[in-house]
C-alpha cells in the first residue's frame, strides 16, 4: 500500500506552529522563576531576633490547596510521624528534618483544631519535641563542640589540682579560663550539649570565686577546728570556750565569702561548733589557729552585700563603749555578733550615748551596755541608721543611709536587711521586695537607672524564674528568665506591635516559636540563636504560605508554596 505524500510546505507549517506553542508555554514559566525579595521590618535590637528576612517567591506552586483543615493537617502530621519512625537507619540530619516537619505540622494542627482533636495534636507535638531532644542528646554534636568540651574539662581539672595544692590565685585564674572555654563551647553546641556547657560555665564562675575568696579562709577555719579538737582535752574550760569562739568566727567569715555548697558547709560547721560549745557566739580571733592572723575576712556578715554598700556594725561599739574590744574583733574578722535577746528591766529612756566613734540617740533600754529601742545611730564614716534596735543591732523596721548615697528602708534581722524592703543603690537602681541576708532574694520589682524594669522572682543577684521584664527601649518580655536573660518559654512584645512567642535561650529566640509582624505576616517553626533555622512555615497576610526548611534566616530549595484561594 502506498504511503500518502506529504507536501513540504504543510510540514513546515506544522513545525512553525509547534515552535510557537513551545515558546508561548515557555515564556510564562520563566517569568514565574524570577525572584521576588520582600523586606521585613527589623524588630528592636533588644530582642536579638533577625534583622531582616528575605523571602524569595518560588516557581509555580506544586500545590494549590485551600487553607488546610484540622483533619487534613492531622492526617499529614500522622504521615510525617510514620516517615520519621521508619527512618531509624537514616543519618541524623535526615531524621532531624523529618522530626521538624512533624513538629511544624502538629503545631499548625494545634492552631486549627478544637476540643479532643486539639488535645491530641498537643500531645503529639510534645512527643515530637521529646523525640527531637532524645535524638540530639544521643547523637551529640560536631567536632568543634566535642573539642570545646574536652578543652574546658581539662582546664577545670588543672584548676582543681591547683586548688588541691593551695595555689589559690592560680586556681582562680584557671577556673576563669575554663569559664570562657565553656562559654565558647555553648555557642558551638546545640541541644543538651549546649545546656550542659551553660551549666558547667555557671559552675566554674562559682568555682573561680571560691578559689579566690573562699578557699583561703575556709582552709584556715578547717585547720583551726582540727587543732582545737586535738588540744581541747588538755585546755582549761575558759580557754577551750575562747578557742571555740575563734573557730566559729572563722567559719562565719568563710560563710560570708563562700558561695553555693561551700557556703552551706561553712554554715553547718559554724552551727556545729556553736552547738557543741553551748554558749552564744562572740566574734573572737583564735590565737591558736595555725597560720591565722585575723586578716582574712573583709566583708561583714551583717553588712549589705553589694559592691557599693560599706560595712557597718553596731553591736561592738555599744557593748564596749570604746573602739576596742568587741568592735576591734569585728573589724579584724569582718563579722558581727548575733542577736542576743534583751529583757528590758525598765521603760525606755531618752539616751544620747557615744560608743567609740558611734553615736546613739533615742528611746532605749540599756542592759549590759546593749541598747534596745528606737532611735538614730550615726557612724563615724558618715553612715546613718534610724529605726529599731535589739541588743544594739538593727532588728525590726528601719532605714539605713550610707555615705555613698545608697539607702535601704524596710525590715531588718540581725543587722541585715531581711524581709520586705526597698534598696536604692548609689547607681540609681532600685529594688522593692524580699531581701535575705542583705541581698535581694525573692519576689520583687527591680528598676534600673536607665528605666528598665523587672517584676518577678530574684535570686543569685539576677532575675531567675518566671517574671516580666520591660526593656528601656519599650520591649516587653513575659516568661522564664535565667540570670537576667530570657531563657525558656516566653513572649516578647515590641513597641512596633511585632511579637514573638516561643522558646528562648540566653535572650534569643531558640527552639520552636512564632514571630508575627505588624503587616500580618508570621513565621512558625524552628529557631537557632535568633535566626530561622530548620523546619518552619512563613505565612503572608494574604494567606499564601511557604513551608519547608530554613537556613540562616533564608529559605532553602526544600519547601513548598501554598497559595491561598479566597
Amino acid at each position: 500500500m502506498k504511503q500518502p505524500i506529504r507536501h513540504p510546505f504543510s510540514t513546515l507549517l506544522r513545525s512553525c506552529a509547534l515552535l510557537v506553542l513551545i515558546t508561548i508555554s515557555w515564556l510564562p514559566a520563566q517569568a514565574q522563576d524570577a525572584p521576588v525579595t520582600i523586606p521585613v521590618t527589623a524588630p528592636p535590637t533588644g530582642a536579638q531576633l533577625p534583622a531582616t528576612v528575605e523571602l524569595q517567591a518560588p516557581p509555580e506552586s506544586q500545590e494549590h490547596a485551600e487553607p488546610q483543615s484540622c483533619r487534613i493537617l492531622t492526617d499529614r502530621a500522622m504521615a510525617a510521624d510514620l516517615r520519621s519512625a521508619q527512618a531509624l537507619k537514616a543519618d541524623e540530619a535526615t531524621r532531624l528534618q523529618l522530626i521538624d516537619a512533624s513538629i511544624g505540622l502538629w503545631t499548625l494542627a494545634t492552631e486549627r483544631c478544637d476540643g479532643r482533636a486539639r488535645e491530641r495534636a498537643q500531645r503529639n507535638l510534645d512527643d515530637s519535641y521529646r523525640s527531637r531532644q532524645a535524638l540530639t542528646a544521643a547523637a551529640g554534636d560536631g567536632p568543634e563542640c566535642l573539642r570545646g568540651q574536652k578543652d574546658a574539662a581539662s582546664l577545670q581539672d588543672l584548676a582543681a589540682q591547683a586548688l588541691k595544692e593551695r595555689r589559690w590565685q592560680e586556681a582562680a585564674l584557671l577556673y576563669r579560663k575554663a569559664e570562657s572555654q565553656w562559654d565558647v563551647t555553648a555557642e558551638r553546641c546545640t541541644g543538651d550539649a549546649q545546656r550542659q556547657a551553660e551549666q558547667r560555665r555557671e559552675q566554674t564562675v562559682v568555682d573561680a570565686h571560691n578559689a579566690a575568696h573562699c578557699a583561703p579562709i575556709f582552709e584556715k577555719a578547717r585547720q583551726a577546728g582540727l587543732a582545737l579538737r586535738r588540744q581541747a582535752p588538755a585546755l582549761p574550760p575558759a580557754e577551750r570556750a575562747q578557742r571555740s569562739q575563734g573557730v566559729e568566727t572563722l567559719w562565719r567569715s568563710a560563710q560570708t565569702h563562700c558561695k553555693a555548697a561551700a557556703q552551706d558547709l561553712a554554715r553547718t560547721q559554724a552551727d556545729s561548733v556553736a552547738k557543741e560549745r553551748g554558749t552564744p557566739w562572740v566574734p573572737t580571733a583564735d590565737a591558736g589557729a595555725t597560720g591565722y592572723t585575723g586578716q582574712g575576712a573583709v566583708v561583714a556578715a551583717g553588712a549589705v552585700r553589694s559592691a557599693e554598700a560599706p560595712t557597718t556594725t553596731v553591736a561592738g561599739a555599744a557593748a564596749t563603749g570604746t573602739a576596742t574590744g568587741q568592735e576591734a574583733a569585728e573589724a579584724a574578722t569582718g563579722v558581727s555578733a548575733p542577736v542576743a535577746p534583751a529583757v528590758a528591766p525598765s521603760e525606755p529612756q531618752q539616751l544620747d550615748i557615744t560608743a567609740g566613734s558611734t553615736r546613739f540617740t533615742g528611746q532605749f533600754v540599756q542592759q549590759e551596755k546593749l541598747l534596745t529601742g528606737t532611735g538614730r545611730v550615726a557612724f563615724p564614716n558618715g553612715d546613718v541608721y534610724i529605726g529599731a534596735l535589739v541588743s544594739s543591732r538593727r532588728h525590726g523596721t528601719g532605714e539605713m543611709v550610707w555615705a555613698n548615697g545608697q539607702r535601704y528602708q524596710g525590715e531588718w534581722v540581725a543587722d541585715e536587711p531581711q524581709g520586705q524592703g526597698t534598696m536604692v543603690y548609689a547607681s540609681g537602681d532600685r529594688f522593692t521586695g524580699q531581701h535575705r541576708q542583705g541581698r535581694a532574694d525573692g519576689h520583687g520589682t527591680y528598676t534600673w537607672a536607665n528605666g528598665q524594669v523587672y517584676e518577678g522572682p530574684w535570686s543569685n543577684e539576677h532575675p531567675n524564674g518566671k517574671g516580666k521584664l520591660r526593656f528601656a527601649q519599650g520591649d516587653l518580655y513575659e516568661g522564664e528568665l535565667r540570670d537576667g536573660h530570657p531563657h525558656g518559654r516566653g513572649h516578647m512584645r515590641y513597641p512596633s506591635g511585632e511579637h514573638y512567642e516561643g522558646d528562648f535561650a540566653q535572650g534569643r529566640a531558640h527552639g520552636q516559636g512564632r514571630y508575627t509582624w505588624t503587616n500580618g505576616d508570621h513565621y512558625q517553626g524552628a529557631w537557632v540563636m535568633g535566626k530561622k533555622q530548620g523546619q518552619g512555615r512563613y505565612t503572608w497576610a494574604n494567606g499564601n504560605a511557604w513551608e519547608g526548611k530554613f537556613d540562616q534566616d533564608s529559605r532553602t530549595s526544600e519547601g513548598t508554596m501554598h497559595e491561598h484561594k479566597p
